[in-house]
């Protein structure tokens, strides 16, 4: 019999899955199982394969059903049908089932232990949120409103209520990271003056809503110039230049303090309350810096995580000797 579109217009996945897994086992009780389907199915099924190719394809014999030729030639193509079948099944199953992604933009001290702190918070709730931390930019508000970004953190002195921001935690803890033969500590008591007069490493750090990082104001108020600024986004390359340059840089953070504490020829000094208000706060009269949090409108994260990333704030503003 020659085979045509028209003769196979009746096969079905079924009758496919059914035609092949009889080829493989040769016992139809065997298929009903594991078809979970009664036999009289099988049957009915293997008669309109039958009916479909115009060949018995399966000869009844003591020992269970033998292939024809036509059988042997055509299951081959009727396996790849079934696995390709099996594999979109089981791809359209995992899209349906994506681990839920959040993406967290925070300043660059905060980097510092934060994603094993949020890992370890989603192990004890059982969750398999999918985490991504990324480091706070310019950039943060505009992929916040087309929906990159889920939660921000910045550092400022004013929030932003039109979104929603909470005050997290205030800071009142400042830091002077530089190589450890930096001429700065030779000098003794750490003024703010020699401090302004070596080139600076600026973190990522300044609120998005402030025009001028407070270390211009800072040169400004004491009248004097503005020192060379060098931008940086991880604190690992901050360490890396703080070594083999004369550059210092202010942080703030608990972890990120114990991080670069942690690298060789690296030192971290904290600021005495005077030098750090009038390098990290000036012009702000009574108002304090803090960590601000805000979600991206529309955007609900669980209430266990949300808490998690509140104590690590609070925690980075815990001070360190």
């Amino acid at each position: 019999m020659s085979l045509s579109p028209e003769n196979l217009s009746d096969l079905t996945l079924f009758n496919i899955r059914v035609f092949v897994r009889l080829y493989q086992t040769t016992n139809s009780q065997a298929v009903a199982d594991a078809l979970q389907v009664h036999p009289s199915k099988i049957s009915r099924t293997l008669a309109s394969l039958r009916k479909c190719f115009g060949d018995p394809l399966f000869i009844r014999r003591q020992y269970g059903f033998e292939p024809t030729a036509m059988a042997g030639r055509i299951f081959p193509e009727m396996e790849v049908l079934v696995q390709g079948a099996t594999a979109l099944a089981e791809h359209l199953e995992s899209g349906c089932h994506q681990r839920p992604k959040l993406v967290l933009c925070v300043p660059a001290p905060l980097r510092a232990g934060l994603t094993q702190h949020l890992y370890q918070a989603c192990c004890k709730q059982r969750s398999d949120i999918e985490l991504v931390t990324r480091t706070w930019s310019g950039r943060v508000m505009e992929e916040m409103q087309s929906g990159k970004v889920d939660i921000g953190v910045f550092y400022g002195a004013r929030g932003y209520p039109r979104l929603g921001s909470e005050l997290v935690a205030e800071n009142r803890t400042a830091y002077l990271v530089g190589g450890a033969q930096h001429e700065v500590w030779q000098k003794g008591l750490l003024t703010a003056e020699e401090i302004i007069s070596h080139p600076q490493i600026l973190l990522e750090l300044a609120g998005f809503n402030d025009r001028e990082d407070p270390l211009v104001r800072a040169a400004r108020s004491l009248n004097l110039p503005v020192p060379p600024r060098t931008r940086l986004d991880s604190l690992a390359e901050l360490a890396e230049m703080v070594v083999h340059s004369s550059h210092l840089a202010l942080i703030c953070g608990s972890q990120a303090v114990d991080f670069l504490r942690s690298i060789q020829g690296v030192r971290v000094q904290r600021l005495p309350e005077e030098v750090r208000q009038t390098l990290r706060t000036p012009g702000l009269g009574d108002r304090s810096v803090g960590f601000h949090m805000v979600q991206r409108l529309g955007h609900t994260a669980p209430a266990w995580l949300l808490d998690s990333l509140r104590q690590f704030i609070q925690t980075a503003t815990e001070m360190k000797e």
